[in-house]
């Protein structure tokens, strides 16, 4: 079986053939398939109701079943990169400051600070923190109370000495 999805011009280029995916029959979303993409269209399409060009993609599905129709709706998935043992947090718990990334961390005592973290790789809903913070620590999503009077807490390998 063969899955076929299309995906926006400006995602293309992280798409390649053989990349693992994962295929979601919308009929029967509690069923997750294995596949991988087999095609990659070189040239764009307008489709009807879309603002931006896309590219078709085709994913072969490993698994077969009987559930699986043709053109049954599908939700695909396809992994463009794998990250492993990183910590990561939710997009919004990162904020900027004259260009410095830092969280809200939350101390001893209800306390709160502006903790300066190195960032990695993001998506939509998250982003990999390679340095300032442990998986043991807490950190606040919003904005909290007298934050513009806290300084941040800079990493000692950010420092530039002179």
């Amino acid at each position: 079986m063969l899955s076929r999805t299309y995906v926006n011009d400006i995602d293309i280029s992280k798409i390649k053939t053989n990349q693992p995916a994962e295929v979601v029959v919308d009929a029967f979303p509690d069923r997750t398939f294995t596949g991988f993409v087999t095609e990659v269209a070189n040239i764009g399409e307008q489709r009807p109701n879309q603002d931006a060009r896309v590219f078709e993609v085709r994913i072969e599905i490993n698994e077969s079943d009987t559930i699986m129709r043709p053109a049954m709706t599908t939700k695909n998935t396809i992994i463009t990169h794998v990250e492993e043992d990183v910590l990561f947090i939710p997009i919004e718990g990162i904020h900027t400051q004259d260009g410095v990334s830092f969280v809200y961390r939350c101390g001893g005592g209800n306390r709160v600070y502006k903790q300066e973290v190195i960032t990695g790789m993001r998506n939509e809903n998250e982003i990999v923190i390679r340095q300032g913070l442990t998986e043991d620590d807490m950190i606040h999503l919003t904005v909290p109370p007298n934050a513009d009077d806290m300084p941040v807490t800079r990493l000692q390998s950010a420092l530039h000495t002179e």
